[in-house]
């Protein structure tokens, strides 16, 4: 079984042969939080000053909000994929507003930074196979995403699309040439100029030495996500019914709302004047089992390319009903388009997936890792909590290790 790399919460972990998930972790990552906790140290005196720092305690209207600050996970993988080489992979690691493009080579523990910048925000990396060169979807201030590419060293990073769209998911063609597809979708503006919605996503191909952009595949009643050309000009892509709204609540959900109106209103007021409470006096106004606190980030909700995602209710399904049930709805189809047009439908309810050169397919959806043989049926390898990206490495991977921690060794540094 090939190695896999995959992406949870922000997180890159390496799976094998043992089904045992070996988190990566960034050399220089780990460098950037040691010098942030020790610029904190060096102007912690300004957060401790006046007659509240004099005591050694922090006003109250500011130490809540300091506590929940100190739980938040500055460093995040925000894309991953392979590299040319075997055992060879490239990530974007996320440092608060710093973003960075990195190469790693599992088999020497080898991580080359390549180049970071600020106020880059960038994800969906992707690198061709034999040229090296990267391409990644950069989020603009005007609520656009366009495609940008940048040389194998990292280099000369340019966008190569452009307009009122949000693209993402580039995917280099196998062959020599520079082209890639992507997913495409065009911004809904109210009057004002605000993004309020998205159009169904399209697959587009670009061709940089002819400057030329194709439309692929496009429908008004399905979303197209996520391309994945192949040698012999088919297509592999996820399908997913278009949804323009929210789905319509039920009339019972109606009644409840209304018959739970007066208590939310209650509850609303008392958070209210509780906020004031604790911003004035840093005493909350509920004594009984103290300030509530959130064990982690609130994962309930997630937007998914247009579409919002119920995480909690997908747990309770499953839990309940179907226990085979993953993070996506079971319309979500990972489909193989031949050349000639001819579709079939590999899996159901899939959220990510990846494809090697001999044809096999590593998916998830959401909660589980897949692997899918050429000409096999679908086996299950894994399980995380909510798995976001998943990649098919080379052979040179199998020397890693089995279990434990991966720290990745800074050896090269280009800005």
């Amino acid at each position: 079984m090939p190695k896999i790399a995959y992406l949870c919460q922000g997180q890159l972990f390496l799976l094998g042969d043992n089904g045992v998930p070996v988190e990566v972790t960034s050399q220089f990552g780990r460098d950037f939080e040691e010098r942030q906790s020790k610029q904190r140290q060096v102007n912690g005196w300004k957060e401790h000053s006046g007659v509240w720092g004099n005591m050694g305690f922090t006003p109250p209207q500011f130490s809540q909000w300091q506590e929940a600050a100190g739980g938040q996970r500055l460093i995040r993988f925000l894309g991953v994929d392979r590299g040319p080489a075997p055992g060879q992979l490239s990530y974007l690691l996320g440092l608060g507003r710093v973003t960075g493009l990195f190469s790693y080579e599992t088999g020497a523990d080898l991580e080359s930074r390549l180049f970071h910048r600020n106020d880059f925000q960038a994800a969906d990396l992707t690198q061709h196979g034999k040229l090296g060169t990267y391409a990644m979807s950069v989020a603009q201030s005007d609520a656009t995403k366009h495609i940008v590419v940048a040389d194998p060293d990292g280099r000369f990073p340019r966008d190569i699309t452009a307009g009122d769209t949000v693209d993402e998911q580039p995917r280099w063609t196998d062959d020599s040439a520079r082209r890639l597809v992507y997913q495409s979708a065009s911004l809904m503006r109210n009057q004002a100029g605000f993004a309020v919605g998205l159009g169904p996503y399209s697959i587009q191909s670009v061709d940089l030495d002819r400057q030329a952009i194709d439309e692929v595949l496009a429908s008004d009643d399905y979303d197209y996500l996520q391309p994945h050309p192949r040698p012999d000009g088919s297509l592999y892509f996820v399908r997913r019914p278009y949804k323009m709204r929210p789905d319509r609540t039920t009339v019972w959900t109606d009644m409840q709302d209304i018959l739970y109106f007066p208590f939310r209103l209650v509850r609303a007021v008392f958070y209210f004047l509780n906020f004031f409470s604790m911003m004035f006096s840093g005493r909350p106004l509920r004594t009984a089992g103290g300030p509530e606190r959130p064990d982690g980030p609130d994962t309930r909700l997630v937007m998914l390319w247009g579409q919002m995602i119920d995480t909690r209710k997908k747990m309770f399904d499953r839990s309940s009903k179907d226990e085979s049930a993953g993070l996506v709805p079971r319309d979500w189809e990972l489909v193989h388009r031949t050349k000639e047009g001819q579709e079939t439908v590999l899996q159901t309810g899939i959220l990510a997936y990846n494809v090697d050169d001999a044809g096999s397919v590593v998916s998830t959806d959401g909660r589980r890792i897949f692997l899918q043989q050429l000409g096999g049926d679908a086996q299950e390898l894994a399980k995380d909590r909510f798995i976001e990206r998943v990649v098919l490495l080379g052979d040179a991977a199998e020397s890693r290790p089995a279990s434990g921690t991966v720290t990745a060794s800074e050896t090269a540094h280009a800005s």
